[in-house]
């Protein structure tokens, strides 16, 4: 059974990780952000989860056949995609956010174990669900994998809420600050340009791994087709003490039918 957080939850939880890391708000999207970005139904409420690899204008989305916005099942794919106003394939909505210690604990809501790895070593490392929302209708989708723990494995739409395997911990440690990760803002709060260093990227790690020497992260893949740019897990690779170009994502919120 999907676990349940209130609205009000999540909007405390997301005003914390926001208000955290303020002085940074590095996940804005650059001036190259100004393409619209999700569908005009979806608007305020949307976020846009983009590479560091591919820039801004190049989203998260939901690969199902048509772009209608309906036929959405567990195990289908998700990767980036061209960013566009028209793709409701494109909307996607925070399902929960907060941080890691949350989320620890043994009752039924909490992902994961207060003596776990996760809990001890990321415990103020930001908490992320991105739910899928055609025309900003969420699903109950999120991006997730089936199999946790398998490098590879692809990125795809999963039941929201019920296991870790949907969850996402941005790796502060290894990202492109080492400080404030994860904190969406409007990207007219800082309209840089795209090499600005104060752009933030960060590595996700995915809340089903155990795998803690070298965590399974979200990975862009931009050899593949059907779809093209799938995301999978790989093992996080370091260069110079952050996370590859391939590996490292930022997110903005949109304003009123695409910024």
């Amino acid at each position: 059974m999907p676990k349940r957080f209130t609205r009000a939850f999540y909007a405390a939880s997301a005003t914390a990780v926001v208000a955290s890391s303020l002085t940074l708000s590095a996940m804005a999207a650059s001036a190259s952000t100004k393409s619209p970005a999700d569908s005009a139904a979806c608007g305020i409420h949307c976020v846009s989860v983009f590479s560091r690899q591919l820039g801004s204008g190049t989203t998260l989305n939901a690969y199902v056949p048509g772009n209608t916005g309906v036929g959405g099942k567990v195990g289908q794919k998700v990767n980036l995609h061209l960013a566009s106003n028209t793709r409701p394939n494109g909307d996607w909505q925070p399902s929960l956010s907060g941080f890691v210690f949350q989320f620890c604990g043994f009752l039924a809501n909490d992902f994961f174990s207060p003596t776990s790895y996760v809990c001890l070593h990321y415990p103020f490392d930001a908490v992320l669900e991105w739910n899928w929302a055609p025309f900003g209708n969420q699903s109950g989708l999120c991006a997730g994998v089936a199999k946790p723990g398998v490098a590879g494995e692809n990125v795809t739409l999963q039941t929201c809420g019920k296991t870790p395997d949907t969850v996402w911990i941005a790796d502060e440690a290894h990202s492109t600050k080492h400080i404030g990760c994860a904190a969406p803002v409007p990207p007219f709060f800082l309209p840089v340009g795209p090499n600005s260093p104060l752009l933030q990227f960060c590595p996700m790690i995915n809340g089903g791994d155990t795998s803690f020497s070298q965590p399974l992260v979200l990975t862009l893949n931009t050899g593949t087709t059907k779809p093209t740019n799938q995301l999978m897990l790989k093992p996080e690779t370091l260069v110079s003490g952050v996370a590859q170009g391939t590996q490292l994502f930022a997110y903005f919120l949109d304003g009123p039918g695409g910024v």
